[in-house]
């Protein structure tokens, strides 16, 4: 009589090499099923897309906007969704008949290689900008000066090399604007004449049409004391 022991040798090896042939192709068509099975399920993916604002005319800017990506879904078979790369879905706005202001401007989609019987669906449609024309304006350099010389020095005189600078960038920033400061220096401590390149401090979206860079001279002198005629006596 034969009792059925897991530990035995024998076991083992009927196991592996008793009707190997049926096992495997039994193995087999469970893999094959398990295969269909996946390949056939349908999943929905995510993909954020960033924007493209295209054929937007030289001499406008965009100066506002909250839509730099948006969400797109596909839906479909998930070995056919599940390798999909964002570089085949491109989003885009199209702002040739943009003008100055507040525009309502619609979001378009192409996508590359996709199978047809795939759902693909772009979450927002429209969006909301303003558009800027861009100016060329001159302005006065103001040096910005922080901290104190050594004491019993003084300045005698600050000399800005050049004294303006020729800006580009949207009219509604450079209307509010009088003048450019330069990077602060720090005179701390400073008893002698110095000579430095300084920066400029633009706003965010304003451009130097010319060197954004200052030399910016500083004489000093130590403090001369004067002692009134009743002192001399």
């Amino acid at each position: 009589m034969n009792f059925f022991n897991p530990f035995s040798l024998t076991f083992w090896k009927n196991l592996f090499t008793k009707d190997w042939q049926a096992k495997v192709g039994s193995l087999v068509v469970a893999l094959l099923l398990w295969w269909f099975v996946y390949s056939q399920t349908s999943v929905q993916r995510a993909f954020y897309i960033p924007v493209q604002y295209i054929n937007l005319a030289p001499q406008l800017v965009i100066l506002k906007t909250n839509d730099m990506m948006v969400r797109v879904t596909i839906q479909g078979r998930k070995d056919r969704v599940m390798p999909l790369k964002n570089h085949q879905i491109r989003v885009f706005v199209d702002l040739s008949s943009a003008s100055p202001g507040w525009n309502t401007n619609q979001i378009q989609m192409t996508t590359t290689e996709l199978d047809p019987t795939m759902s693909v669906n772009l979450e927002k449609t429209t969006t909301i900008l303003f558009v800027d024309t861009l100016e060329v304006t001159s302005l006065p350099v103001v040096p910005k000066i922080i901290d104190s010389l050594e004491k019993g020095y003084e300045i005698e005189a600050i000399e800005l090399r050049p004294s303006s600078i020729i800006l580009k960038g949207p009219s509604t920033l450079l209307s509010n604007l009088q003048f450019v400061e330069t990077v602060p220096l720090s005179l701390k401590g400073v008893s002698n004449s110095l000579s430095t390149n300084v920066g400029l401090l633009l706003p965010n979206g304003v451009s130097a049409l010319d060197i954004p860079t200052n030399l910016l001279v500083i004489r000093v002198r130590p403090i001369v004391s004067h002692s009134s005629p009743s002192e001399e006596r």
